[in-house]
This record gives structure tokens, C-alpha cells and sequence, in this order.
């Protein structure tokens, strides 16, 4: 008999656990909003030239420097809606993906489509351009959506922090690419 109240027990706390985790979960926020921002002495036509072409997205995008054996593949436009961007990485912490622009309104704003393989949630990227005096204020703004994934809305809990990271580091790059500083300074 001990055996078996001790099972019942396990069984119970397993029950309790599992119920606790889908309790949590939907109270997590299924979406996910991250936005930085910084000043670019540029202006916004040149700006927003270098984020709608696509052709020089490994020279300051954040996973670029994480993994420079990175593959990449673009297709459709060189500029513009519809162009696109592949990439492969043999690094988990990127793995593979895509990303292409579907809505502009040059040189004001710009919005892209990312994607993971194996993954449900896609993320939603705007850049909104706002002339400063001789500058350009670039607001990078990531946008997750976990369509009522549990996981997904607990991944995101960790996302948070990673994609802030992400987006200081390309923006600090951005702004290096553009200002013609050697990005071997950082």
C-alpha cells in the first residue's frame, strides 16, 4: 500500500504542476512589443536606403557579428517590397530563417516579416524614420505575436531581454555603417 499512495501522490503533484503551468500560461501576455531607438547623423532618404536594400544587411545586422560564417540568400527586388533576405546559421542561438519587407512608405517608415524555421511565431519588425536637425531618430520596434502558444508566451519572457540586445547592437552597428566609423572600434 505505501507504494501505491506514494504513486498517487506523484500523480497528484504532477497534476497540480501541469495545471499551475497552463494557468500561468494564460495570464502571460501572448503578444510582445520591443523598441529601441537611436540618433543617426544621416538623413533619412540615406537611412532608409541602407534598410530597404537588403544587399548590405550583414554589415550591421546583430547575427551577422554572432555568426560570421552565416549563409546568406537574397531574392525578389534589390530594394524595396518584396525583397528578401534568407539565412542559415549553424549557431542554435540563430538557426535558420528569413525575412522579407512587405509595406513602406519611403523615407518614413519601413515593415518586415521575420520568420524562424520550427517555429510558429513570427516576428514583426517596423522602422519609423524622423528627421533631427542634420540627423535621422531611427525606432526599431519587434513585434511577437505567440498566437496562444503557451511556450511561445514563456519564451517570450526570455525573448524580451534578447531582442532589446539585438536591436542595440544592429542599431549601434547602423549607425557605424552610416557615419563611415570602423566597425572594428565597437
Amino acid at each position: 500500500m505505501p507504494i501505491q499512495r506514494l504513486l498517487k501522490w506523484m500523480l497528484a503533484a504532477a497534476l497540480i504542476v501541469a495545471a499551475g503551468f497552463v494557468t500561468i500560461g494564460l495570464f502571460l501576455p501572448d503578444r510582445l512589443q520591443v523598441q529601441h531607438q537611436i540618433q543617426i547623423k544621416a538623413p533619412p532618404a540615406r537611412v532608409f536606403e541602407q534598410l530597404a536594400g537588403l544587399t548590405d544587411f550583414d554589415q550591421w545586422s546583430p547575427w551577422g557579428q554572432m555568426d560570421p560564417a552565416m549563409h546568406y540568400q537574397r531574392s525578389g527586388p534589390e530594394q524595396g517590397v518584396g525583397a528578401r533576405i534568407q539565412w542559415r546559421s549553424s549557431n542554435p542561438s540563430i538557426g535558420s530563417g528569413s525575412q522579407q519587407i512587405e509595406a513602406l512608405e519611403a523615407p518614413r517608415w519601413l515593415r518586415m516579416q521575420m520568420s524562424f524555421e520550427g517555429r510558429k511565431s513570427q516576428i514583426q519588425t517596423l522602422y519609423t524614420l524622423t528627421p533631427e536637425a542634420e540627423a535621422t531618430r531611427l525606432i526599431w520596434e519587434d513585434q511577437v505575436d505567440f498566437k496562444g502558444d503557451f511556450i511561445g508566451r514563456y519564451f517570450g519572457l526570455v525573448l524580451r531581454g534578447a531582442l532589446g540586445n539585438l536591436q542595440e547592437r544592429g542599431l549601434a552597428q547602423l549607425k557605424n555603417v552610416l557615419e563611415g566609423a570602423d566597425l572594428g572600434d565597437n
